[in-house]
């Protein structure tokens, strides 16, 4: 039985794929490169003010985008299933 999308391998012989899924939207991935974007150039973040509970901004700024990162991922991941 031939396949809807065989493959050679280096003998020659046509290896199955297995079905091809549909390609997840580029906005998706945005949302795993977003947290790198936010944390990539510390002088954007590099500074006192504002405060929040007297932690200085540098903190409190980069602490915030651990659940940031994790919703982001998580979404990510949701939306990646759900269009399959």
């Amino acid at each position: 039985m031939k396949h809807a999308n065989p493959h050679r391998n280096s003998v020659g012989r046509e290896v199955d794929q297995g079905p091809r899924l549909p390609r997840p939207p580029v906005s998706w991935y945005l949302l795993l490169v977003l947290p790198y974007l936010a944390l990539l150039y510390p002088p954007l973040y590099s500074r006192y003010e504002p405060t929040l509970f007297s932690f200085p901004f540098f903190y409190w700024y980069q602490f915030l985008w651990v659940p940031l990162s994790a919703l982001s991922t998580g979404l990510a991941y949701y939306l990646m299933k759900r269009g399959r």
